[in-house]
């Protein structure tokens, strides 16, 4: 099986998604469907990488950009498809910006409130509950 359908998923979430594993003991286990999803998504990235260089390859005529005070510039289509592209990727991760930092400081604020709060009894999430408890609420 190559390597990048190995299954790295962990079946509890409070685990590392990566551990480091011997050679002997094999990939991790898988639940049923997601090698089928793994290997459904890998033909839909090959088949879209496909037809994008295919697009690429067809658009390699020389045009000219008009710029201001009567600059040109001769380059390929796809190239200047490329730079606008990522021109654009740039533009909107930073008008993103803004907003996560807000909310990550908002979500630091709160986390400092929440542990201030004497009554709070907000288990540790990382730490699994009590065996007592969980046969208490299921009336053992």
């Amino acid at each position: 099986m190559p390597f990048f359908f190995v299954c790295t998923q962990s079946l509890r979430m409070s685990e590392p998604r990566f551990i480091s594993r011997t050679i002997s003991a094999g990939p991790l286990p898988c639940p049923p469907g997601i090698l089928m999803m793994k290997i459904f998504v890998r033909l839909i990235a090959v088949a879209l990488f496909i037809v994008f260089f295919d697009f690429a390859l067809k658009n390699t005529d020389e045009v000219v950009l008009r710029l201001f005070w009567n600059a040109q510039a001769k380059t390929p289509l796809i190239l200047l498809l490329l730079v606008f592209l990522v021109f654009g990727m740039i533009v909107g991760v930073l008008a993103m910006t803004g907003t996560v930092l807000r909310y990550r400081r908002e979500l630091g604020r709160l986390r400092t409130e929440a542990k201030q709060v004497p009554g709070n009894t907000t288990p540790d999430r990382r730490q699994p509950p009590a065996v007592d408890a969980l046969v208490e609420q299921v009336g053992l």
